[in-house]
């Protein structure tokens, strides 16, 4: 399970049921970290079961269950309504965690990983996927899933009329566990379950390497890097500086006081399979020698456009260019540039300075 850090909620302890390990709940944290780069906590708790946590909307209703096994479970739900089953027509949060239960394992790989499930001796009984559900996988070992309003998929909840997004994942450094979760919220508050499910696969999906990963090559030189959105869709982007200090568009433009325009010029380029859309003035920040972390500023610079005010679609083999603009301090120099696909991230680049 990944340990890195990141901004902090509140733990909720959810009624358990099942075997707990002794002193399990004079040993959960009163806070977590909210892990995979999350864009906003705003409005956020994670429910525990006193061994695992699902980070969740705040006031909402929460069981778990802990097995012998070590098989782990976590329901969340809305006030007024009963627990979730897999086919409630309303809101709810599930997360199911199968470290050695062969036939659970195989139960939640199921439809999604049948070779794996095969190969635990307990073959899916079937392979197909749901009439309706959309399925994008992230790599051979983690894959996302959305049931569509009306479509009662393997969402648990689905079928209602909120969209239910889930990913489901089998971790080879974990003893293959198999972990699976789903947000069924208003498609209002898709960014809201887009945090959440990266919290699950950061949490329970493959752990980093050992070894550091190499920095990737400055942006003067131009290097491509890819990101994908929650969907399985990939991005090509390469960054370069277009203006140091750049040059305000008009008169309006100018930077505050004491600062300067620092032109961030990007190269986008859709991957497949499907289109990919975001907003360059949210997914992209600028990092100072002064540790400072600086975002897009309203400005715009001269020779360069800020794509369609930041917001771009692009489908497989459609390119952009534009730039996302800085107003830096006189006297710090940039030291990184980092972009990520906000709405519905799964990973991040960055860009060292020269």
């Amino acid at each position: 399970m990944s340990a890195a850090s990141g901004p902090t909620v509140a733990v909720v302890r959810c009624a358990t049921s099942g075997f707990l390990p002794p002193g399990a709940k004079s040993k959960t944290p009163s806070r977590v970290a909210v892990l995979g780069a999350p864009s906003s906590i705003r409005g956020l708790v994670a429910y525990t079961n006193f061994e695992e946590f699902l980070v969740a909307p705040a006031g909402m209703r929460c069981s778990g269950s802990v097995g012998a096994d070590g098989n782990g479970e976590i329901l969340v739900w809305p006030s007024g309504y009963a627990a979730p089953s897999q086919h409630s027509r309303y809101e709810g949060l599930t997360l199911r965690l199968d470290p050695a239960c062969a036939s659970c394992r195989a139960a939640d790989a199921c439809p999604f990983f049948p070779t794996f499930a095969a190969s635990v001796s307990f073959p899916c009984s079937a392979t197909a996927i749901p009439h309706g559900e959309r399925v994008y996988a992230l790599n051979s070992a983690e894959t996302t899933f959305e049931d569509p309003p009306g479509v009662p998929g393997d969402g648990w909840p689905s079928g209602g009329r909120d969209p239910a997004n889930g990913v489901v994942g089998v971790n080879a450094s974990e003893n293959s566990s198999v972990y699976r979760a789903t947000c069924t919220l208003p498609a209002s508050e898709h960014s809201v379950c887009t945090v959440i499910l990266n919290d699950v696969l950061a949490r329970y999906g493959a752990k980093p390497p050992a070894s550091p990963v190499p920095a990737p090559s400055p942006p003067s030189k131009g290097s491509t890097l890819y990101v994908h959105d929650f969907n399985g869709n990939k991005l090509a982007a390469r960054a370069s500086i277009f203006g140091d200090p750049a040059t305000p568009a008009t008169q309006f433009d100018r930077p505050p006081s004491g600062s300067r325009l620092v032109a961030i010029q990007l190269t986008l380029t859709g991957d497949g399979p499907g289109n990919v859309s975001s907003d360059v003035n949210i997914d992209t920040s600028l990092v100072g020698t002064n540790g400072q972390v600086y975002t897009a500023a309203s400005e715009t610079v001269a020779g360069c456009t800020n794509f369609a005010f930041g917001s771009f679609t692009l489908a497989a083999g459609q390119s952009e260019v534009g730039c996302v603009a800085f107003a830096v301090p006189d006297g710090v120099d940039m030291k990184r540039v980092t972009f990520s696909l906000t709405d519905g991230s799964v990973d991040s680049v960055y860009w060292t300075a020269p």
